[in-house]
């Protein structure tokens, strides 16, 4: 495993000894920075259904716009939903299995797929096609407010290895840190969730 890694914070530390995998990390940075008094929400995202994560990613931007401090912490399969469009990119210098991994998986929140009804994918296409008719917020515009809304959104470090992904196969703005470095967020959290 590799040594500590930082958020795109200058400074701050986010390695920890993550909870889906083993290893020696260092001490954990906390998820999020709260002020006294403020509220937290906590959202483990384990899920790579696009139900689901539209659901999580719902939830945690209406928590931060009604003033909660809120961290979701992605893990497994739900780190797929901030994986950037292109797959080649950051490919160099990966063994053959990394590339296995990342050709498999989605490639972005574009590629995942329902949790019923997929319809051999045509089902998340006709979700995204009512959702546009009704005026209701893409998954995309979704995560984009969430980062707007400073929802701290932080990777699984030992998903990430396991799937054979790099920091650079992920969109901008993301931390990446170990479990335990959000189960003082949650155990703070008047609402937590897995997803």
């Amino acid at each position: 495993m590799s040594g500590p890694t930082t958020s795109d914070t200058p400074g701050t530390l986010t390695s920890s000894m993550c909870s889906c995998g083993t290893g020696a990390r260092t001490e954990p940075a906390p998820c999020s920075t709260t002020h006294e008094g403020t509220k937290q929400s906590t959202f483990i995202v384990f899920s790579k259904e696009f139900d689901k994560q539209l659901m999580a990613f719902t939830l945690a931007n209406s928590a931060a716009a009604s003033g909660m401090s809120v961290t979701m912490f992605f893990t497994f399969w739900g780190i797929t939903a901030l994986r950037r469009p292109n797959p080649n990119r950051g490919a160099n210098g990966k063994s053959l299995i990394d590339r296995v991994f990342g050709w498999m998986l989605p490639r972005s929140s574009k590629g995942l797929p329902l949790s019923n009804l997929q319809f051999a994918g045509l089902g998340p296409k006709l979700v995204r096609w009512r959702m546009r008719r009704l005026g209701v917020s893409s998954l995309e515009e979704q995560i984009e407010m969430a980062q707007a809304l400073g929802v701290h959104m932080v990777l699984c470090d030992t998903s990430v290895e396991l799937m054979g992904l790099r920091r650079s196969d992920f969109r901008d703005g993301l931390e990446i840190g170990g479990a335990t470095a959000c189960i003082g967020a949650a155990a703070n959290s008047e609402v937590a969730m897995v997803i």
